[in-house]
């Protein structure tokens, strides 16, 4: 009879502990959903804070000089600009693309593993975050999906279609330009907001 109600005793105990163990895995799930959404919120704000940004001063430089003058706030204030938004978030942020315009923003292993998940599911998936370990420390990677817009197509869309002016102004900054090709609603690369 002892030996019943001891064995009975350590299989109540086992079925308590499994159940720790699937309380606790569910705990670490809900602290991972939120980490996420937060990692999320605040990589969507900073993201659309630099897409503001370069957005007023490509309008302004096509109002004021054409589409020649896109080029140049592409080629001379979008890195600077990248710069600012970054140091006033305390976060990296880079812009990249499988098809980079400008060979400082080529994509680094990461990148590349973001830019092949949304061609992959484009256009159904706008953002997509990363863990990595990066200089033995864990850190969240936001990613933020750009769509080819009308705008765009002045320099990005194909060769046919981008004024002479344009593609001459481009062949002189970047001899090595691959960033053009694309339509309306393409998935052009993105904008990767880095965070601790």
């Amino acid at each position: 009879m002892k030996k019943i109600i001891g064995v009975f005793l350590f299989l109540f105990i086992l079925g308590c502990q499994k159940e720790g163990d699937v309380s606790r895995e569910k705990l670490k799930e809900k602290e991972e959903i939120a980490r996420q959404e937060k990692i999320k919120k605040k990589g969507e704000e900073i993201a659309n804070q630099l897409l503001k940004k370069l957005k007023k001063e490509l309008v302004q430089a096509m109002r004021e000089k054409g589409a020649a003058g896109a080029v140049s706030v592409c080629s001379i204030k979008a890195l600077p600009l990248t710069e600012e938004v970054s140091q006033k978030a305390k976060s990296s942020i880079k812009r990249t693309s499988f098809k980079v315009r400008n060979p400082k923003n080529q994509p680094d292993k990461w990148e590349k593993e973001a830019l092949e998940f949304f061609q992959k599911h484009w256009p159904k998936r706008m953002t997509y975050v990363q863990e990595i370990e990066k200089e033995g420390k864990k850190k969240y990677r936001f990613y933020k999906a750009l769509k080819i817009q009308p705008l765009c197509l002045t320099c990005h869309g194909k060769v046919s279609q981008i004024p002479k002016e344009v593609q001459k102004i481009l062949k002189e900054k970047y001899p090595k330009d691959r960033a053009t090709g694309y339509q309306l609603g393409d998935f052009r690369g993105v904008i990767r907001v880095e965070m601790e």
